[in-house]
């Protein structure tokens, strides 16, 4: 019966952890993180701030959270893709789609990570935060998931698929269209876009046909 209640507790402690992170990653992308307030959460579910203390020390600690959870989602499937034995240009391309299709599948997420989290990251520490524990998530977490597309970029320069010999050079092309692609779907809803799947294969294909090793011309 004791087993019973702690494990009733234990689930009832954890949904509301998880209500809580649900609640204030919508604040953050909606009113940014300066505007949001341990106060404000708790008043968004309807919570005491010493109830939501309980589950964390302080904003910033929910924030950190939220940033490792969408690294490390993400890192688990682009490693899946980094372990299959396909060629390297193959798995560049269907990495990319995974790229854009997760950040479309979960804009608040990709928002709060990928665009206020890297402002943060940048910003000098302040009153308001050591913005260091931010920049400490890019640096380990952020780069691992980054890491992924660079261990591709390698695999496909081994296997002379590309023109380019350096993989941060071939990372940083690929990542900075696709982040460019999946903001920019996300923040400008009312753009009339074309269907979605045809866009988004284009941008890579588009992508990779700029990096990929070409033919040398007969004489």
């Amino acid at each position: 019966m004791l087993d019973g209640i702690a494990d009733r507790r234990a689930r009832e402690k954890a949904s509301m952890r998880q209500e809580i992170l649900d609640a204030a990653r919508d604040l953050f992308v909606r009113e940014g993180y300066d505007h949001v307030s341990i106060r404000k959460i708790a008043a968004k579910l309807e919570i005491s701030p010493g109830s939501l203390y309980l589950h964390f020390d302080d904003k910033i600690s929910i924030f950190e959270y939220l940033c490792r959870e969408t690294f490390d989602r993400l890192s688990a499937r682009m490693k899946a893709i980094v372990d299959d034995p396909a060629p390297a240009l193959d798995r560049l391309r269907r990495a990319g789609r995974l790229y854009v299709e997760f950040g479309l599948e979960n804009p608040q997420h990709y928002m709060l990570t990928f665009v206020l989290g890297g402002r943060l990251a940048a910003t000098p520490n302040t009153a308001e935060g050591d913005f260091s524990r931010i920049k400490a998530i890019y640096m380990t977490a952020g780069f691992e998931c980054l890491g992924r597309l660079h261990t591709m970029a390698e695999h496909a320069i081994a296997e002379g698929a590309l023109r380019f010999h350096n993989p941060a050079e071939v990372t940083q092309i690929l990542w900075s269209g696709l982040h460019g692609l999946t903001s920019n779907m996300i923040t400008k809803c009312d753009f009339p876009w074309i269907e979605r799947t045809r866009l988004v294969d284009s941008m890579v294909d588009v992508l990779l046909e700029g990096v990929r090793s070409r033919p040398t011309a007969q004489p």
